[in-house]
């Protein structure tokens, strides 16, 4: 019962976001005066990580198993794209999509760990107030402390450092990071809205808008094969997001074993993932009769 309930409410939000189509063929930029050529990109403060022992030790162990199987299902035999030249394509996308959006001031972090560093940003951040920078602000740094995304190769921004932490190396996942950068930004008192994502349900609302932006950029700059890219992750995202958010409205969940809850979250996730390669179909055969009608 819990189960079909979890997927039936995965299935009403995929179709909401199928029926507005999470994407529109105008894109509404961060500042309504802003120029349409790319400002220079040397303008950002960008922080590389070097080498750092005990982390890319702890990084080895955490991902041997998903390499592993990778390897015992054969999925990683094809010849991929070096680990530095992708996130160096995730720097360029990112400072470009920072810059066409007028946020020139976000500080970008590529595998950098620095805590002393992240909490001086944190004291020196006029633009939150300091009653959320000294609580949900302080949350957020002991999170980057005892989970650095460097080891778990997660991409992030941190509104109360003004921070957008690049440590994957997928470029679209680098991209939907940097929307939310904007999203956050754009809000009246960021801090506050920040602390109310911890809450039930109100992480989906962001996580839609953040969506529509990015899938709508990349149709303005008409960049497919980041578009392409971007329909799988962000459903499957979005679809983990809304079983697990789910689940935690349900009060007899906490009765259950303790795998449950990640065994819903990651079906929601597979859900979502197939969902957003139904629409790449659609998308693609927009694309093809587009074409056909041209020639």
């Amino acid at each position: 019962m819990i189960v079909s309930r979890r997927f039936s409410l995965c299935a009403i939000a995929i179709a909401l976001l199928l029926t507005n189509g999470c994407a529109s063929r105008t894109y509404r930029f961060g500042n309504p005066e802003r120029s349409f050529a790319i400002r220079q990109l040397q303008g950002f403060k960008v922080t590389i990580g070097g080498e750092h022992p005990k982390l890319d030790r702890i990084e080895r162990t955490v991902h041997y198993p998903v390499k592993k199987l990778k390897q015992w299902f054969g999925k990683d035999k094809s010849p991929k794209p070096r680990d530095d030249f992708q996130r160096a394509l995730a720097l360029r996308q990112s400072q470009e999509y920072l810059a066409l959006n007028q946020l020139h001031d976000v500080r970008i972090d590529v595998r950098e760990y620095s805590p002393a560093e992240q909490w001086r940003r944190l004291k020196e951040n006029d633009s939150i107030s300091p009653f959320w920078k000294y609580t949900t602000g302080t949350l957020q740094h002991v999170e980057y402390c005892l989970m650095p995304g460097r080891v778990f190769h997660r991409d992030h921004y941190n509104v109360f450092t003004n921070t957008l932490s690049l440590n994957s190396t997928q470029p679209e996942q680098s991209l939907y990071t940097a929307a939310t950068a904007k999203y956050l930004r754009s809000k009246k008192h960021p801090g506050a809205f920040s602390s109310a994502c911890y809450m039930p349900i109100v992480p989906l609302y962001r996580d839609y808008y953040v969506a529509n932006d990015v899938l709508s950029y990349a149709r303005f700059r008409e960049d497919w094969q980041t578009e392409k890219l971007l329909y799988p992750q962000i459903y499957g995202s979005f679809g983990g997001d809304l079983v697990s958010q789910a689940t935690s409205l349900v009060p007899g969940l906490a009765y259950l074993p303790f795998y449950v809850k990640p065994v819903l979250t990651a079906g929601g996730r597979i859900g979502g993932s197939a969902t957003g390669n139904l629409v790449l179909k659609q998308r693609e055969k927009e694309n093809a009769s587009t074409a056909s009608v041209t020639e």
